[in-house]
């Protein structure tokens, strides 16, 4: 047993000094590569230099929003608590009337997010500059586009792209760039604030888009309000020279009342859903790309793959 153990521990004491002298013969291996290390490093160097300087500077400016209640939604919410089952003898349900306050700004996020929204509101104010954006000049203050996209001398779509893209890009094109690359949104869950932010390769039309998507998500949910409020007030009208029955006509015309009052409260209030807490700015700094994390990534993976390759010819020699 003895010798047995003596034979196991020699042969283990042989097998580690074999791995350390492999080891280190693969070390000596490597240093004599050393040029090899510095040929390949600097050559990364330059690739990613020259990629990291080829990309465009993209700027984001950002607006910190705050919801903004209605005062009106509650107290439709109140007369519908109040009338809801003396309105419903008449085959009216008000149940959910004035519910939707508290849902109007989540309403918005979804919105604004959306296709609908994009192109009638957005596609046409901004699909030169989100789509054929070469790069922003800093000294001049001027837009640079691609001439493969977009031809500015004769203000023509120059594309060659393949079915189904066209030639003038369209609205789910454009707003497939705009949902991945433009915009984003947040919500703090303790606050309730909401952040809007955009993207661009200008700082200044990236706080210009931010103003004009919180102006026309408010115009645009202003809109759709009053709209529903003036087919509230027509329908009760209707209801109140059909009834006969006096507390009927007082419920319906106390809720004409409140459909009157959101329709005022809509029209005197420009921040309408979101009340703007901290204005965009046009930021001095971009937010990618990160050139000197590019740089760094870029060598050490050319130095672990250079290592590797060398490591694996010293192993197959």
């Amino acid at each position: 047993m003895d010798e047995l153990g003596k034979g196991s521990n020699i042969g283990y004491t042989d097998y580690a000094r074999g791995s350390e002298l492999d080891f280190l013969g693969l070390l000596f291996y490597l240093w004599r590569q050393r040029l090899v290390f510095v040929a390949t490093t600097l050559a990364a160097l330059f690739l990613s230099l020259g990629v990291a300087f080829y990309l465009p500077n993209i700027y984001e400016s950002k607006a910190v929003l705050a919801p903004k209640s209605s005062g009106g939604s509650s107290d439709l919410a109140r007369l519908a608590s109040q009338y809801g089952g003396l309105a419903s003898l008449a085959g009216i349900n008000v149940s959910g009337l004035g519910d939707e306050s508290g849902n109007r700004a989540r309403l918005a996020l979804e919105v604004v997010k959306g296709h609908k929204f994009f192109s009638e509101q957005l596609y046409d104010l901004m699909l030169l500059d989100l789509m054929a954006v070469d790069h922003w000049e800093s000294q001049s203050n001027i837009l640079i586009y691609d001439n493969d996209v977009y031809d500015q001398a004769l203000g023509v779509w120059t594309r060659d792209v393949d079915y189904p893209y066209k030639v003038v890009p369209s609205s789910q094109e454009a707003h497939q760039k705009f949902i991945e690359e433009v915009l984003q949104i947040s919500e703090d869950g303790q606050t309730g604030m909401i952040s809007i932010s955009v993207r661009h390769e200008s700082p200044n039309v990236a706080r210009a888009w931010v103003e004009m998507i919180v102006g026309k998500l408010n115009s645009s949910i202003r809109t759709a309000d009053i709209r529903d409020a003036e087919r509230a007030i027509e329908y009760l009208t209707a209801k109140v020279a059909e009834t006969e029955l006096v507390a009927l006509k007082e419920v319906f015309t106390q809720l004409i009342e409140e459909q009157t009052k959101t329709i005022f409260l809509a029209n005197v209030s420009e921040d309408y859903v979101f009340t703007m807490v901290d204005d965009p700015v046009s930021p001095e700094e971009e937010v990618s790309p990160k050139r000197i994390l590019l740089i760094t990534i870029g060598c050490f993976l050319s130095i672990m793959s250079t290592g590797v390759m060398l490591g694996l010819r010293r192993v197959t020699q």
